[in-house]
């Protein structure tokens, strides 16, 4: 076991409601007969408990979205832990999870042990998050707070271990079980956690505490997180009835059925457990301490850097997303109306309809392309797109004569109840309406307005060179050849590496990469902490970002 000090993830549970039941889920959501949602102040006790721990501290469910107080709760957290200061999001994304990945690598790094060694984390804000409607709605905050965000919108296959069972309902000796518990991949991988009823060394014994109505954990105070391991004797009781350090089988997540052994069985039976009420258990049969195949979920995936989904982009669909904008109203300005203009856009706007946005054209403007490449993008609310035309200009989006406008604007941006109603009903030109705006959230409304960043999936058929030969290189090409593309060449910074021979290669160095990039279509970075180095490398040799890819 680990100290929550040397934890690259401290999670603050603000919520176990949730959109979703998913099999096994580390919150046991859909065994509750009433979520509970922290209040701001308990919230507020959590985050100040925290100074000093250098991490990522994670807004945590359930879905934190469903708590009344998230928006508040996020801004507090991103002023005591420095929020997302990359404004990577802040441009229409082509590709969201690509943008969710580049803002994660760019705020990466290493970190020392207490125990020696190094831990990779990301210190400051995080969001754990399903993609629902209130992520939608709260996307400014969350883009503006969060500088870690694991999403999954669950519209792909997962799986998820169960949690719920008990290793004496296995046989598992005392003497057997001590080293299995002290190696429990959750407690030495992920998070420790604070609950409305404590801080907790383990996330999932703070949530077995709320779950069975536990003795609550220790108090939320000043450097809790400090405690060693031979201090967490009076929470150990809970790993007895979790089954996440034993080598069961997962199960498919969105099959949203939990797998129990009976002593945990009787357990829900005693909370009266919805869930057991739903069909939603499946009661394991054990025999002489071996889980029954039959008794098994048919579906079995275990290992790797994501055990419980095929890799960092399956966590989110584009086809499926509800991220992007569901209308545009498109609203044609004369020259007589600018009088009125402040109260045209009062009526247009007014209200808290996320899901429309406002296409303003004045002039001599066309709209030729930008409503239907709109839908192809995930716009942030909070962002301003505007252009006036100094000339007459033809492109995809506008055909527009000199003097002509456009903007396209949402109801609930942050900027518009900064400034006020009273204030946008007085405007007399767009021009008024950007400079009331956060500066940096004003966007040139023109074809290439998005971001580009290096690719998170692999392109089948392409010529790959990978960035990095260091320990995770023989997965990156691995990833490479499984989707059906050649891997021509590595590369390393590292003079140690340079020149010699590692899965059949000679490692190049930087400058020979460079010298060769005509014959590479891609080139995957794979430095792991390192990655904003390499990426700005890559791109002072002028090569586009739609030519990177990640692991």
């Amino acid at each position: 076991m680990i100290s929550p000090s040397d934890m690259r993830i401290i999670q603050i549970d603000i919520t176990n409601a949730c959109i979703h039941q998913c099999s096994n889920c580390t919150r046991f959501c859909g065994h509750h007969k009433k979520p509970f949602f922290m209040d701001f102040e308990t919230f507020k006790r959590a985050v100040d408990s925290l100074d000093g721990y250098v991490g990522t501290v994670g807004m945590m469910g359930g879905e934190p979205t469903l708590n009344p107080d998230f928006e508040r709760m996020a801004r507090y957290l991103a002023g005591k832990r420095g929020g997302n200061d990359t404004g990577s999001l802040i441009r229409p994304q082509a590709h969201f999870m690509d943008e969710i990945h580049d803002t994660e690598m760019e705020h990466t790094f290493l970190e020392p042990c207490s125990f020696g060694g190094e831990r990779r984390t990301v210190d400051g804000p995080g969001l754990w998050s399903a993609i629902g409607e209130r992520y939608k709605k709260y996307y400014e905050t969350i883009q503006d707070t969060m500088r870690y965000q694991a999403l999954n919108d669950h519209s792909n296959v997962m799986y998820h271990q169960p949690g719920l069972i008990s290793r004496r309902d296995l046989s598992i000796s005392d003497e057997d079980w001590i080293p299995i518990r002290d190696n429990c991949w959750i407690q030495n991988k992920w998070s420790a956690c604070i609950t409305p009823k404590g801080a907790f060394f383990c996330e999932i014994a703070g949530a077995l505490d709320m779950l069975f109505d536990g003795p609550g954990g220790w108090e939320i105070e000043p450097g809790w997180w400090k405690k060693k391991p031979e201090e967490f004797k009076d929470q150990l009781h809970w790993c007895e009835i979790c089954g996440l350090s034993l080598n069961t089988f997962m199960r498919n997540a969105n099959e949203e059925m939990d797998d129990v052994s009976p002593t945990l069985y009787k357990k829900l039976q005693d909370i009266d457990s919805p869930g057991i009420k739903s069909g939603r258990v499946n009661l394991l049969k054990i025999n002489n301490g071996e889980i029954d195949a039959q008794s098994k979920a048919p579906t079995e995936k275990r290992g790797g850097d994501m055990p419980y989904t095929d890799s960092y982009s399956a966590r989110y669909n584009e086809e499926k997303t509800n991220l992007f904008f569901k209308n545009i109203k498109t609203l044609h300005i004369g020259s007589g109306d600018k009088e009125r203009l402040g109260k045209l856009l009062y009526d247009n706007l007014y209200g808290e309809d996320y899901n429309t946005y406002l296409l303003l054209l004045i002039g001599e403007v066309k709209d030729i392309g930008a409503s239907e490449a709109l839908k192809g993008f995930v716009t942030n609310p909070g962002t301003l797109l505007y252009k006036k035309y100094d000339r007459d200009t033809r492109d995809e989006f506008f055909d527009a004569a000199e003097g002509s406008e456009v903007m396209l604007i949402n109801p609930i941006a942050h900027s518009i109840k900064t400034a006020g109603w009273d204030r946008l009903l007085r405007v007399r030109t767009l021009k008024e309406v950007a400079d009331l705006w956060q500066k940096e959230k004003v966007i040139p409304f023109e074809p290439g307005m998005e971001r580009r960043v290096p690719a998170v999936q692999i392109v089948p058929g392409k010529k790959y060179a990978v960035f990095g030969a260091g320990r995770i290189a023989e997965k990156a090409l691995d990833n490479i050849r499984s989707w059906g593309s050649e891997v021509i060449a590595f590369a390393d910074p590292d003079e140690n590496l340079q020149g010699r021979e590692i899965l059949g290669f000679k490692v190049m160095t930087p400058d020979e990469l460079k010298q060769n990039l005509d014959k590479i279509d891609i080139v995957m970075i794979a430095r792991g902490p390192y990655y904003r180095e390499a990426k700005e490398k890559l791109l002072s040799w002028g090569l586009e970002p739609d030519r990177m890819a990640w692991i």
